[in-house]
């Protein structure tokens, strides 16, 4: 399933995208100016069915720590492949360093299909992360390279023995 870099001609089907997931995901604002800032830094993927933004990932700017900010699967695409093939695509444009994400606590009424999908692509959870902008709590998961990892919101560095 082919992943590329998202044009401002995918806007409008990505602000649909983001109108369905905002009961999960919570308020976002200023989306749209946030999705326009990642595609002028070719940080915005997304992957089409024609004209339709099937998934999209907002990432890092390549010069910080990796993180996907933003990752979403339209519910009439979700069990194709779309965010495995989306994930599979972060995975590969940073190859040797950790990734972070924030994402949905095992709490989360709806989330557990993004943990999984996290998960099977070798991300772990490390902890609590600051609350979502509604307040709801979030996790972190990390996608370790090697024994150290670098929490990009704290700079700080934990050596990982064993793992």
């Amino acid at each position: 399933m082919p992943t590329r870099a998202a044009t401002v001609d995918d806007l409008p089907s990505w602000m649909q995208l983001a109108a369905e997931v905002e009961p999960l995901f919570g308020p976002m604002p200023d989306f749209e100016a946030r999705v326009r800032r990642a595609i002028e830094r070719r940080a915005a993927l997304v992957i089409t069915i024609g004209s339709t933004v099937a998934g999209a990932a907002l990432l890092s700017r390549p010069n910080q720590p990796h993180h996907i900010h933003w990752l979403a699967v339209r519910s009439s695409q979700r069990r194709r492949g779309v965010g495995h093939a989306l994930l599979a695509a972060i995975v590969d444009r940073w190859p040797t360093e950790p990734i972070e994400v924030v994402t949905f606590t095992a709490d989360t009424a709806g989330g557990a299909p993004a943990r999984r999908l996290y998960e099977s692509h070798g991300f772990s959870c490390v902890g609590a992360s600051d609350p979502a902008p509604d307040g709801n709590p979030r996790d972190l998961y990390v996608l370790r390279r090697d024994s150290t990892y670098r929490n990009a919101a704290t700079g700080c560095f934990l050596v990982v023995n064993g793992e």
